[in-house]
C-alpha cells in the first residue's frame, strides 16, 4: 500500500472518530481547561490570575486554543472538539513520517492500526484531551531533529513545553537523544545549546511572571485538595508499581511481552541494526526520564501521561514484527490487535483505579448521566441537595457548554449522612468507597442505571434532617 494511501486512512479514521464523538463532553482533568477557557471566555483573555483550583501552572496553551476557536465560531462541544481535530491529524502524519524513517511499507499499515487501537490514545482523542498537543509536538520535534530542520525543532519545542509539565519532561528526553545522536556522529559542539535557547528562555520567562502574580510556579499548594510533595522512599516504591501497572494495563501487556521477546532473541541471534536501536531510544528515554520525574512526586498519575511511550512501543514492536516470517507476523498481529481491542474493557474491583479515561468502557457514562439529570429535574429534586464526587461534581456548564450551571454537592465537604442524596457511580474517583458500603443497607435506592460495565445509583437518606437545612 502507497504511503499516501495509509495517510489518508489515518486521517479518515480520526474524521470519523471525532464525527462520532461530538455529542462527547469535556471529562476528567480536561474539566479543567474547559473551566481556563470559560473564564478566558466570559471574563476576557488574561493568563493570570486564574482561580487557584484550576490553575495548574503551565502556561494555558490549550485553554488558549479553545478559546480562539470559541470566539471564531462559539463556545459549543462541536468546536470544541473540531479544535482537536488538526492535532490528531497531525499526530497521524508525523507519526507515519517517524516510522517510514525505520519500517518498511508493508509494515506501516499494521503500525497504523496498531495507533488507532490504542485504548489510550483512542479513548483520549474522543474526550479532547489537552495531552494530544503534546503528542503532536513531540512527534513534530523529534521528525525536525531527526531531519536536521533546528529552526522548527527549537519552535516545536517551546510549544511542547508549553503543553503542561509532561511537555517540559518530554523536551528533557529529546534533549537527551539529540545528545546521544550528536555523540554517535562525533560532533559535540556547545552551539547546539542555541537551539533550546527559545524554550529556555520562554519556560523561565513565564515560570516568573506566574510567580510574580500567585507566589508559586508549577506545583499547587491547593489543586487536588493536596499540596504536590516529593513522597518517602516506600511511597515512591508504590507510585512505581502503580506506574508500571499502567503501562501494562489495557491489552499494553502483550505489546510488552512481544517487544521483550523479540529484543531476547535479537540478542541471542548477534543481531545489530541501527534502526531498532534509534526505535528503543525513542521508547526507553521518555520512559525513563518520565518515570524518573513522577515516581518521586506526590501527584496522581494515570496511564495518559505515558501516551508518548505507547506510541513508541507501537513502532519497536513493529519493527520487531516486520523481521518474522510472514504466517508467524499474522498471528502477532491478531494477538497484539485483539489483546489492545480487549484492554477498552479490563475492569477491577472498585476500589482500584480502572483508568475510565484512558478506555472505551467509560462510554455509557455520559448517556447515563444525562438520564439520570433528566430524572432528577422531573423529580423536582435540587442538584444542591445531592452529594457525589468527581467527576461527577463537574459543572454542567463547563462539561457540556450548554449556559446551565447544574452541579452536584462534593461529597467530600462532610459526612455522607448530611446529604438528603447521594449520587454514586463505579467511575467516580472516590475516597468514599467505605462510608457508600455502609449506607447501602440503610439507603433507599431512588434510581439504578447500568450500560455495559458502568452503573450510576441515586441513594435517599432515610435519616435526613430537614431541620438542619437551610430553606426548609
Amino acid at each position: 500500500m502507497k504511503t499516501n494511501y495509509i495517510l489518508l486512512a489515518g486521517f479518515l479514521f480520526f474524521i470519523l472518530l471525532t464525527l462520532v464523538g461530538l455529542p462527547v463532553p469535556f471529562f476528567w482533568d480536561v474539566t479543567y481547561f474547559s473551566h481556563q477557557a470559560s473564564d478566558f471566555y466570559l471574563k476576557g483573555y488574561t493568563f493570570t490570575p486564574l482561580s487557584p483550583d484550576i490553575d495548574t501552572g503551565g502556561f494555558p496553551l490549550y485553554s488558549t486554543w479553545m478559546f480562539c476557536c470559541w470566539k471564531l465560531f462559539g463556545r459549543t462541544l462541536l468546536v470544541s472538539h473540531l479544535a482537536l481535530l488538526p492535532f490528531l491529524l497531525g499526530i497521524v502524519y508525523e507519526y507515519l513520517r517517524l516510522a517510514g524513517k525505520y519500517l518498511s511499507r508493508q509494515i506501516l499499515p499494521f503500525a497504523l492500526l496498531l495507533l488507532c487501537a490504542e485504548p489510550a490514545f483512542l479513548t483520549q482523542s474522543l474526550l479532547m484531551a489537552y495531552d494530544l498537543l503534546g503528542i503532536y509536538f513531540f512527534l513534530a520535534a523529534l521528525n525536525a531533529l531527526l531531519e536536521k530542520r533546528m529552526l522548527i525543532f527549537s519552535v516545536m519545542i517551546v510549544f511542547l513545553g508549553f503543553t503542561n509539565m509532561r511537555g517540559i519532561f518530554a523536551v528533557g528526553a529529546i534533549g537527551i537523544i539529540h545528545g546521544l545522536l550528536i555523540y554517535r556522529q562525533g560532533r559535540l559542539r556547545a552551539g547546539v545549546l542555541l537551539y533550546y535557547t527559545p524554550f529556555i528562555v520562554a519556560v523561565t520567562a513565564w515560570a516568573i511572571f506566574h510567580h510574580r502574580h500567585t507566589g508559586w510556579y508549577f506545583f499547587s499548594p491547593v489543586r487536588e485538595h493536596a499540596e504536590e510533595h516529593l513522597l518517602r522512599f516506600g511511597e515512591m516504591i508504590r507510585q512505581f508499581v502503580f506506574l508500571i501497572w499502567k503501562l501494562v494495563d489495557s491489552g499494553r501487556i502483550f505489546l510488552w511481552v512481544v517487544l521483550g521477546a523479540g529484543m531476547f532473541s535479537f540478542f541471542k541471534k548477534g543481531f545489530r541494526s541501527r534502526e531498532f536501536r534509534y526505535l528503543l531510544a525513542f521508547l526507553f528515554i521518555p520512559l525513563g526520564v518520565l518515570m524518573g520525574l513522577m515516581v518521586p512526586i506526590a501527584n496522581p498519575s494515570s496511564a495518559r501521561y505515558l501516551m508518548i511511550v505507547n506510541i513508541c512501543l507501537c513502532l519497536a514492536v513493529c519493527f520487531i514484527l516486520q523481521q518474522m516470517r510472514v504466517r508467524s507476523r499474522r498471528w502477532v498481529m491478531v494477538l497484539l490487535l485483539g489483546g489492545l481491542v480487549s484492554g477498552n474493557f479490563w475492569i477491577y474491583p472498585e476500589r482500584f483505579s480502572n483508568g475510565w479515561d484512558t478506555s472505551l468502557k467509560v462510554m455509557p457514562y455520559f448517556k447515563l448521566k444525562r438520564e439520570m439529570i433528566e430524572f432528577l429535574k422531573i423529580q423536582n429534586i435540587p442538584p444542591e441537595e445531592v452529594g457525589t464526587q468527581f467527576p461527577l461534581i463537574d459543572n454542567q456548564n463547563l462539561t457540556d457548554l450548554n449556559g446551565q450551571d447544574y452541579q452536584f454537592t462534593n461529597a467530600l465537604d462532610g459526612p455522607l449522612n448530611r446529604f438528603h442524596y447521594y449520587l454514586h457511580s463505579n467511575v467516580c474517583n472516590t475516597d468514599l468507597l467505605p462510608q457508600i458500603e455502609q449506607i447501602k443497607p440503610t439507603w433507599k435506592v431512588l434510581k439504578q442505571m447500568k450500560e455495559g460495565q458502568v452503573y450510576m445509583t441515586l441513594y435517599e437518606n432515610p435519616a435526613f434532617d430537614f431541620a438542619q437545612t437551610p430553606g426548609y
